[in-house]
């Protein structure tokens, strides 16, 4: 193998290649976005260090390389694959450019990386058929000679091989000394340019189509790379780039992409984002670490429905919205079933009149469930306290039941009702006193005194 060092660009700045498949998901660095070899002898090889370390925070499974179009010349040596990196360690890979002719040639070198125990084969795809995230680097590498038109040996001179006066490169027709291919300079004596970088492409400003002649990754053919560079010299920079990232369609705007609706670009498109963990993209309450609401939808996306948010209701036998706890069976769900209630304060649920809202009665039953028969019922008795016992009670103390408590009657007749002696059935005394309640004094008084008329006054 041929080891000299040829003009190889690494360059110092990280490319990542980040997954979108949730936190904690593999993190690849490659050392370089693109290498060039420059110019390498045909027949000759020479080879560059490319390494690829694990920035994430779990353990990565990385898939064997691929390469691209004109892959023939070009070839990578590595660890057997898939190879396993854990976090923070890194691997090399030798890539080797062995052009077998003087041309140019440009290739992408493709990785791709995937939880441990996800790819079989080396081949890039998980388990379950999803394609993990990509990582390319740009290869670039010339063969010497290329462009080469000295007056000696080989491929340019006048006397061998293909470039001389005779045969199809004589002075006449279309390869005389006018037009593109005399004897002298670099081929022509007027119209073709200078190829200042060496990579087969004549500069604009001479009449070809190289965008920047003093870099040979760009031309026209060249792979675009995100970079803010027209390396193809389209007149667009970064379009189609290989190395740009993967973003996912956010429908809903609630910063979660759809895994179905994936572009590729340097710079997330207007409606994307660079994850696709929304479990539903046509609702904005449905995200990752949402709060889950009894809707029959998986809101914050972790496989389950409804979780933790369903509501318990009781059967309601009698109708009255009220629900008993003592009824068989209950129902889980995000509203009530017909014939159930949110609630088990039902106390009688055979009787639509007998709930929590209902009015108390006299009726010796407990209406409105509060553990208590007849109080403050309509309907109730006003009673009057028989303080002396008399039977008939004063209008100082009263109470409303429907049942006489003790000590009560159902009247308030007595003008004194802490003297037993007086009251509606007692007799009138002549005392000053109105001792049956009437109103009047010493009316009738059973020990009242006879008195006669006298008349004549003797």
């Amino acid at each position: 193998m041929h080891t000299r060092v040829a003009f190889v660009c690494l360059f110092t700045f990280p490319v990542l290649l980040a997954s979108c498949m949730g936190e904690g998901a593999p993190l690849l660095v490659a050392s370089a976005p693109f290498i060039d070899f420059g110019e390498v002898e045909p027949g000759q090889s020479d080879s560059a260090t490319l390494t690829v370390t694990n920035a994430g925070t779990v353990a990565a499974e990385v898939a064997e390389p691929v390469l691209g179009d004109d892959a023939a010349v070009f070839s990578v040596v590595g660890p057997a694959w898939p190879a396993a990196l854990s976090p923070g360690a890194s691997l090399s890979l030798e890539v080797v450019f062995a052009p077998p002719s003087s041309d140019s040639w440009t290739t992408a070198l493709t990785l791709s990386a995937a939880p441990p125990g996800s790819i079989s084969g080396g081949g890039g795809v998980g388990e379950a058929g999803a394609a993990y995230p990509t990582l390319s680097v740009v290869l670039l590498g010339r063969g010497a000679g290329q462009g080469d038109d000295d007056d000696s040996a080989g491929d340019d001179d006048d006397t061998a091989g293909d470039d001389d006066d005779t045969a199809d490169d004589d002075d006449t027709a279309d390869d005389d000394d006018t037009a593109d291919d005399d004897d002298t300079a670099d081929d022509d004596d007027t119209v073709a340019g200078p190829d200042g970088d060496g990579d087969g492409h004549v500069a604009q400003s001479a009449g070809g189509t190289d965008c920047d002649d003093s870099d040979a990754a760009i031309h026209p053919g060249a792979l675009e790379l995100c970079d803010t560079i027209d390396n193809n010299c389209n007149g667009l920079a970064d379009e189609e780039a290989i190395n740009g990232t993967s973003w996912y369609a956010d429908s809903d705007g609630d910063g979660y992409g759809n895994i179905a609706f994936v572009t590729s670009a340097c710079l997330a498109p207007g409606g994307y984002v660079g994850n696709s963990n929304d479990c539903d993209d046509t609702s904005a309450q449905s995200y990752p670490g949402a709060d889950e609401l009894c809707d029959e939808a998986d809101n914050d996306c972790d496989g389950s429905i409804d979780e933790g948010v369903l509501g318990t209701y009781y059967v309601d036998g009698d109708g009255d919205g009220y629900g008993s706890g003592s009824a068989s069976g209950t129902s889980q769900g995000c509203s009530a079933p017909i014939g159930y209630a949110n609630n088990d304060l039902d106390c009688d649920d055979s009787n639509a009149a007998i709930s929590p809202l209902a009015v108390e009665f006299c009726d010796t039953v407990d209406n409105n469930c509060d553990g208590n028969v007849d109080e403050d019922a309509v309907g109730a008795t006003t009673w009057y306290l028989d303080a002396d016992g008399d039977g008939a009670g004063g209008s100082m103390l009263t109470a409303q039941s429907c049942t006489a408590p003790a000590g009560y009657v159902d009247n308030s007749d007595d003008c004194a009702d802490l003297d037993a002696a007086v009251g509606p059935t007692a007799s009138e005394y002549c005392n000053g006193a109105d001792d049956d309640c009437d109103g009047v004094v010493d009316e009738d008084a059973v020990d009242a005194t006879t008195w006669y008329l006298d008349n004549d006054g003797d």
